[in-house]
């Protein structure tokens, strides 16, 4: 994978917490830093990685995504296949926060809320009901 095919920003990767990613890439996010953790998913989405044990400054790894994040990654998982999770599903739970904060604290309607982040209105009820009751959801 050249640098040219890297995978553009995503919406909402500034507000990613560790927390959201799946698990064994969240152990990869603890133990790299979260910055890097989400430059090597933004270098490497939805790829599976072989890491070497070692990394030097020629290496591939180093060019991508620096020198110290990825001599971080080798310690950490050196000598592993590394499946990087996609852009996408690493940034749907905050994508689900935003549309809960706007539906609770804006009172934005669902069908706003549809159309602004391209999803099904009952797309938008489940994703708010998660705090709520179904009937306060329904009733808007």
């Amino acid at each position: 994978m050249d640098a040219s095919a890297a995978t553009p920003a995503a919406p909402y990767l500034e507000d990613v917490r560790v927390e959201d990613l799946p698990a064994a890439y969240g152990e990869v996010a603890r133990a790299i830093g979260l910055p890097a953790a989400l430059a090597l998913l933004r270098q490497y989405s939805g790829a599976r990685l072989t890491v070497p044990s070692a990394v030097g400054a020629a290496h591939p790894l180093a060019r991508r995504l620096g020198v110290t994040t990825a001599q971080a990654l080798a310690r950490h998982a050196g000598g592993s296949v590394l499946t990087v999770p996609t852009l996408r599903s690493a940034t749907i739970p905050a994508r689900d926060r935003a549309i809960r904060a706007a539906y609770r604290e804006r009172r934005t309607p669902v069908p706003e809320l549809a159309r602004r982040f391209g999803l099904a209105e009952r797309r938008i009820q489940q994703i708010v009901a998660r705090d709520m009751r179904v009937s306060e959801v329904i009733r808007q």
